[in-house]
């Protein structure tokens, strides 16, 4: 989302957010990527090699709390009866 909103502005059109947003959207558009560096996984038995770039771990990105969130969903769902619910 960041890539595409930040990319569609104009240029020198600055974007007003505080020092700890934009901190937070620096991180998120460096996760998994060189920017926050990596390291490499190898294959013992075929010597295969494959880099894997280090998340950001911030907690408002998909990338590295979207499984997570998925957890908690599914944790909670355990907790709901089973019965109809409508919030009022």
């Amino acid at each position: 989302m960041f890539h595409e909103y930040l990319s569609s502005l104009p240029a020198g059109v600055d974007v007003p957010w505080n020092g700890e947003q934009r901190a937070v959207a620096d991180r998120i558009l460096a996760c998994r990527t060189a920017r926050l560096g990596g390291h490499v996984d190898a294959c013992d038995e075929c010597g295969y090699q494959q880099i894997s770039y280090n998340s950001c771990r911030n907690r408002h990105c998909p990338k590295c709390q979207g499984s997570a969130q998925a957890g908690r969903l599914e944790a909670r769902q355990a907790d709901v009866l089973p019965v109809p619910y409508a919030h009022v």
